[in-house]
């Protein structure tokens, strides 16, 4: 099949994680023999239409680039709209320019897959014109961002209704895009994937990486803003640090975020200068060998879609100590391949990442069972495109879509 992918985020120009798992999706759609065309905003840096794995890659422009903000840079969209909420005036010039140049890539195409449910309107020409069906994928922030005003929410409900497939990357998601307006019977609930080979060992990350080979390390992966629970994780590491039997152990924060000076203040006043570093943006090829480096994955989030940096750590093979919010018990087993908190709840977090630092063969049991997991639920890149590849084939021709709505 030609699949036309319609992102506002592509690893070329973003130092972003969504744009990075765009990226492997199409991989592996490519490895599965489809022909895809990625339709992304335009990098002022590449050709309008390079070549990248096989993709063809169509640059939209839109304005002038000094006017072209909103999805460039560490965090895309919604990080940028929550910092300069005027930019938001630039969404509608966006859209329309990826609503163009998708018209004038589906022109042979048999299907258009739009990530993030906004640019599912920059598919809507194609769809009318060409007479093509439309699959949106909903990572969380698109839906947050929906959920947030009774405008956005009528829009958005009235597009979700009106879309041939919605596919949100977990079950929690795919409940309140039916809420929204989605139909039930076009909703499936398919998750992003993770690798699973590749990675080094604890020991060979952390000289990579210039960390100290001994002593334990706690490592939080993601955009340094407040819903992530930043706060919080400072909280539990003073309460940690108090205790004399984890004096070694080092708490390391991978990502940027404009709030990063206030939570360097705030650990400072927490007298966690020596314990807890924000190392700000790092590339995305480097974040497999930071979840190496660590012995305790932490993601303590007020809300999430499906986090992909629990599926990297599984993949990698780590413990993890996360919030029970959003998708996270879809991917976290409690007692399982780590243990599942309250947000909002420093003690009770501080608790559970003294209980498995406190106890290695707990956290190699729960290793092991991660990795198993990824196996067990299809958790793979290599799943996560054979599903999307189902789902494309009912869409265009009516074949069986599967059970896919089991999966997370």
């Amino acid at each position: 099949m030609q699949i036309v992918v319609l992102t506002t985020c592509y690893p070329r120009f973003a130092g972003d994680f969504a744009g990075a798992h765009v990226e492997r999706s199409v991989r592996r759609l490519l490895a599965l023999g489809h022909r895809v065309t990625v339709v992304a905003p335009a990098d002022d840096r590449a050709e309008p239409s390079t070549f990248e794995g096989g993709a063809v890659v169509r640059r939209a422009r839109y304005l002038p680039r000094r006017w072209r903000r909103l999805p460039y840079g560490y965090g895309g969209i919604p990080v940028h709209l929550r910092a300069h909420p005027l930019r938001v005036l630039e969404v509608p010039f966006l859209i329309a320019g990826l609503a163009l140049e998708a018209l004038r890539a589906s022109r042979g195409a048999d299907l258009l897959h739009a990530n993030w449910l906004f640019t599912a309107l920059a598919a809507w020409p194609a769809r009318v014109a060409r007479r093509l069906p439309v699959l949106v994928t909903l990572r969380g922030s698109d839906l947050a961002l929906a959920e947030a005003a009774a405008p956005l929410r009528l829009v958005a409900g009235r597009l979700l209704r009106a879309l041939d497939g919605v596919a949100p990357v977990s079950r929690d998601l795919a409940g309140r895009a039916v809420r929204l307006g989605a139909r039930a019977a076009r909703t499936w609930a398919v998750a992003d994937g993770a690798e699973t080979e590749g990675f080094p060992t604890r020991e060979d990350a952390r000289r990579e990486l210039s960390l100290e080979v001994t002593g334990r390390l706690v490592l939080f992966v993601g955009n340094v803003i407040p819903v992530k629970g930043i706060d919080v994780l400072i909280d539990a590491a003073s309460r940690l640090a108090a205790r004399a039997e984890l004096a070694d152990v080092r708490f390391v924060l991978v990502g940027g975020g404009a709030d990063i000076p206030r939570y360097e203040a705030l650990a400072r006043a927490r007298g966690l200068a020596d314990v807890l570093r924000f190392t700000g943006f790092r590339p995305t090829d480097e974040v497999p060998s930071w979840m190496a480096a660590c012995d305790v994955f932490c993601l303590p989030s007020r809300s999430e879609g499906l986090p992909n940096v629990i599926l990297e750590a599984m993949g990698v093979g780590r413990a993890i100590v996360a919030t029970r919010v959003g998708g996270v018990p879809d991917l976290v087993e409690h007692e399982g391949n780590g243990l599942l908190v309250p947000s909002e709840d420093p003690a009770a977090l501080a608790d559970a990442l003294s209980r498995l630092l406190a106890e290695p063969r707990m956290r190699e049991r729960m290793e092991a069972r991660g990795r198993e997991l990824l196996g067990a639920r299809g958790l793979t890149w290599e799943a996560t495109a054979r599903r999307y590849d189902e789902l494309y084939r009912f869409l265009v021709s009516g074949s069986d879509p599967g059970r896919g709505e089991e999966r997370p």
